[in-house]
Parts: C-alpha cells; structure tokens; sequence
C-alpha cells in the first residue's frame, strides 16, 4: 500500500495551480511584456509608436488650409505713419514663430525671431522707425507700424513666415501734403453743389423770406385796421348813447 503515495503526490502536483505557471524565463512571458500598458524606458516599440502618433498629428495638421489675409492698400501722408497687418487664417500662435516684414526681395523692414526683435537684421533705412505689435501675435495677425514715411517707402511690403511657408503682401502709398490737400480740394469739390445751383438756392431763400416778410406785414397792418374800426365803432355808440340822453 505504500507504493501508491507517489502516485498521489504526483496527482496533487499536476493539480495544483502553481504547477501551471511557466517560469520567469519563458519565452511565452517574454514576448507578452512589450504589450504591458506601461511603457518602460528604452524599449524601441513605445518609442516608434509615440514617433508614429506624433507624425500624425503633424500631418494632420499640415493638412489644414492655411491663408493669409493682408489689410487693404494704406495710403499716408509724408511724415506721418502707417499701419501694415496681415493675420492668418486659421489663427496661429505667431509668438514663437520667425516674422520677417520685407520690402522687395532683401530688403528687411523689420525682423522678429525667438520671441524678441532683431534690429541688427534691420536695414539702417528702417531703424528706430518701425514697431511690431507683439500683443497680435498670439491671435496670428502680424501688425507693422511704420512712422515717419517718405516717399522711398512706397512699394509692395511682404510678410514671410518661414516655418509656415506662408506670404502675404500689402502695399504703402505715400503721398506729399500737397497732394493730399489737392486731393481734398477734389472730394470737397465733388460733393458740393456747383456755384450756379448755389447761387439759385440763396436766391430762392432770399425770395421765400422777402414773401413771408411781406405776409407778415399786411397782417399787422389788418390788425392795426381792425382795432382802429373798433374803436371807431366804440366812439359812435358812445355818442349816440349821449345824445339819446340829452334827448330825453
């Protein structure tokens, strides 16, 4: 009888459920642990999967339509200033980005690059004259103000954003302060009637109160007639009345 104790331990061990784990070693758990939710540090596999999700995302953001929208063409008046802008669409953080403001095709107007203004890529025809407002840059719009213009700043200004790829153009006109004036004279000259028609309209006005002096006249004269008959009218009575009585 004792000979089957053996056999029953054996049974107890193929039984038991510490007898179904493979070891630490096994090529079965090996092959299990890249699929861990936990990323451990230096395995290639999570590294090419965020690699992957990350290209992605940037191609899905590349894919959207990006524009850029200048404002309409400034004119200004030689020695005052002027005011460029051009704003993306959709909006794009701009702070961090590279903001180039030429004029032609190597002409810098004005340079902002890591978050600050480059003047030493400023040409000297520009220096101390041009301000970027960095407040618009968070809303994508880049906004120029250049200020005592001459009449060398005319031209076709260009926004570049070399991370984007993206351009846009504006253009500055600048005119002299007699052409200005001339050029209100000429809008004041348009919208005012012609000295014939303004010439028959006072002539009319006169006309209407010559009319309305004259109706007033005769109304007073109608009245002072009316009161002059009554107190005429008044006296006979009165007369008339005393004469009864020294009848009587």
């Amino acid at each position: 009888m004792s000979p089957r104790r053996p056999a029953v331990a054996r049974t107890s061990a193929l039984s038991s459920p510490l007898s179904l784990r493979a070891p630490p070693s096994s090529p079965r758990l090996q092959t299990r642990l890249p699929l861990s939710p936990r990323k451990r540090a230096g395995d290639d596999n999570s590294c090419n999967l965020g690699g992957s999700s990350q290209v992605m995302l940037l191609d899905s953001l590349s894919a959207l339509p990006l524009a850029c929208l200048p404002s309409q063409p400034v004119q200004a008046v030689e020695g005052g200033s002027a005011t460029l802008q051009c704003r993306l669409d959709p909006p794009i953080d701009l702070s961090s980005k590279t903001v180039d403001w030429n004029i032609g095709l190597t002409r810098q107007v004005h340079v902002y690059r890591s978050r600050r203004d480059d003047p030493d890529s400023q040409m000297l025809q520009y220096r101390d004259r041009t301000t970027l407002n960095h407040g618009d840059l968070p809303r994508g719009v880049s906004t120029l103000t250049i200020s005592n213009v001459s009449l060398s700043d005319n031209g076709s200004y260009e926004v570049y954003l070399p991370q984007l790829e993206v351009t846009c153009l504006t253009h500055l006109t600048v005119v002299t302060k007699e052409q200005e004036n001339q050029t209100k004279r000429t809008d004041s000259s348009t919208t005012s009637p012609p000295a014939g028609e303004r010439n028959d309209a006072s002539n009319r006005e006169a006309g209407r109160a010559a009319i309305i002096l004259t109706v007033l006249l005769i109304l007073c004269v109608l009245v002072v007639l009316l009161v002059l008959k009554n107190g005429k009218t008044r006296d006979g009575w009165r007369r008339s009345e005393e004469d009864r009585d020294v009848g009587e």
